[in-house]
């Protein structure tokens, strides 16, 4: 939207790494959009009541992703209920735990799923023009 409310492209590169990061090209090569990619990695077991209740999962929700380890330990009642299968990319500055428990990394959020709709509606060359009302 920047770009297109100044014609400078000088955040174009950081966009990109943005939009990539939260499809997979992170440290725990994740997406943070419950059910997309399609066929790839996303969060399955997150924190939400129709995953617990229904066992259904619910497509296109941005989770809220990584935290510093610190912030999750200090989370009283919080903990991951299986062996952690991101165990080998979790560190100091950061976990993400693809587990229902874990509801600071892996509840999907309505203002982050809003902007990533907004986001993917922005790369559709079909309603590009639509949304910003051109």
């Amino acid at each position: 939207m920047y770009e297109r409310m100044t014609g400078q492209q000088r955040y174009r590169g950081f966009a990109a790494k943005q939009f990539d990061w939260l499809l997979g090209r992170n440290p725990w090569g994740t997406s943070m959009i419950t059910g997309i990619p399609a066929y790839g990695s996303y969060p399955k077991d997150v924190h939400l009541f129709t995953t617990a209740l229904l066992k259904r999962e619910v497509r296109g929700g941005l989770v809220d992703g990584p935290v510093y380890r610190s912030v999750f330990q200090g989370l009283r009642g919080v903990f991951i209920r299986e062996p952690d299968p991101l165990a080998a990319f979790q560190d100091e500055r950061a976990v993400f735990h693809d587990d229902i428990n874990d509801y600071s990394t892996n509840e999907p959020t309505m203002d982050g799923t809003a902007s990533a709709i907004l986001m993917f509606a922005l790369k559709s060359p079909v309603n590009r023009n639509r949304i910003i009302g051109h």
